[in-house]
C-alpha cells in the first residue's frame, strides 16, 4: 500500500503491508514502533502493489 500527497509515484510519503481483513502493518514515522492498524488510518491508499 502506498500513499501519495498528489497522486504521483514521486510524491509517495507512506508505505504499509496489507495483512487482510482491512488491517495493515506500518510504522507511523521513522523510529516509531511498527504496529498493526486499520487500512483506512491514512485515508484511501493512492497505489497498491503485489509481488
Amino acid at each position: 500500500m502506498f500513499w501519495s500527497h498528489d497522486g504521483t509515484p514521486q510524491d509517495i510519503y507512506h508505505v504499509a503491508l496489507y495483512l487482510g481483513d482491512d488491517r495493515i502493518i506500518e510504522a507511523p514515522r521513522t523510529g516509531a514502533v511498527v504496529k498493526v492498524a486499520s487500512l483506512w488510518i491514512m485515508g484511501v491508499p493512492s497505489y497498491y502493489g503485489r509481488p
